[in-house]
């Protein structure tokens, strides 16, 4: 993918994504909507990501990206957005929001004790983000700038 078309595909994205939260829950990140049951990545601790392809190919159609110049791309994305590895991508086509609702009802929130194996620097700033804002869900858009 061209420098250009890279830019604007990534503006898209963070326009998009920007009203989301960043959802800790034990060994998983998620990049979600919980009051559209929507989820669009879900991180592993054992770096895997794994993107919601139903809305993605939708989102990502106009520009005719190839499967794997997707996955790449997402890959990308994600790792300059949050500055977590990723190591490999999936990709799953499913609605998840029974889980999401499950998942904010028993709350598996990280502290600095319990990062579930996740980067300090990481746990970090959501429990930071967490005192400053005195809110218990972390907006993606404080990652993006």
């Amino acid at each position: 993918m061209n420098k250009g078309l890279s830019k604007f595909v990534k503006i898209r994205i963070d326009q998009s994504l920007n009203y989301t939260i960043l959802h800790d829950y034990g060994d998983s990140l998620w990049i979600c909507d919980p009051d559209f049951g929507d989820w669009y990545f879900e991180y592993r601790n054992n770096q895997i990501l794994i993107y919601n392809c139903l809305y993605f190919d939708e989102l990502l159609q106009v520009f005719t990206i190839s499967k794997n110049e997707k996955s790449k791309y997402l890959r990308e994305w994600f790792e300059k957005t949050t500055k977590l590895h990723v190591r490999s991508v999936e990709k799953k086509g499913s609605n998840v929001s029974y889980s999401l609702n499950e998942m904010m009802k028993r709350k598996k929130s990280w502290d600095l004790k319990n990062r579930y194996g996740f980067p300090y620097e990481f746990v970090k700033f959501i429990v930071d983000n967490r005192k400053k804002t005195k809110k218990t869900e972390v907006l993606l858009e404080t990652l993006i700038i």
